[in-house]
């Protein structure tokens, strides 16, 4: 039984011993696995529910791996993409890791550990992603936060320096009547009354 918060990893392979096969190797691994014998039932699972990392065979009759993936990357861009495939072309792999179709991939026959270190690397990819995701989200928000109080500095600045405009007016006026009752026209400065 895998861990409550264990990655969710969706398996998708028409050869129902393969899929058992690595269903038991995820859930052994305690990983929160989840079947699809095609490509059009593991889009619907895609649909309504996050996955840490798909996991397909890249040979499936109606859709091949790579072309799942590339509906996949639509609806879940940051799940990390494992294709399973027995034929290695090597062409059709290196263009699929360089468009982003795929993270990774595994030849049949794959080694247990091998398959569990990949998935392994692959759910910790998805949740740096995720994770960064989130520091992006707060951080867009303290720089809003930041620009709102910039501006509502700005205008406290403003009001203040009208504020010290007046004052300063207001002070040379004072300054003014000051200096009038202090000197007379000559500039000389008046007698204290008696």
């Amino acid at each position: 039984m895998p861990a409550p918060s264990a990655p969710a990893v969706l398996v998708v392979d028409d050869d129902p011993g393969a899929l058992h096969l690595v269903t038991q190797t995820l859930r052994a691994g305690g990983y929160d696995v989840v079947e699809a014998k095609s490509g059009a039932t593991a889009l619907e699972q895609v649909r309504y529910r996050d996955f840490a990392v798909i996991v397909s065979d890249q040979r499936m009759p109606g859709v091949s791996g790579l072309e799942f993936f590339h509906q996949v990357r639509d609806l879940q861009s940051d799940a990390s993409r494992v294709l399973l495939t027995g034929v290695v072309d090597v062409d059709t792999i290196i263009n699929a890791i360089n468009q982003g179709e795929v993270y990774r991939f595994l030849v049949k026959p794959w080694l247990r550990e091998e398959m569990l270190a990949t998935i392994r690397d692959a759910s910790q990819r998805h949740e740096l992603i995720r994770q960064n995701a989130a520091l992006k989200a707060r951080l867009e928000q303290t720089i809003a936060e930041l620009g709102d109080r910039c501006r509502e500095l700005e205008q406290r600045n403003r009001m203040l320096q009208g504020q010290v405009s007046q004052l300063l007016e207001l002070v040379g006026d004072q300054k003014e009547l000051v200096a009038r009752a202090l000197y007379n026209e000559r500039g000389e400065l008046r007698s204290p009354p008696a």
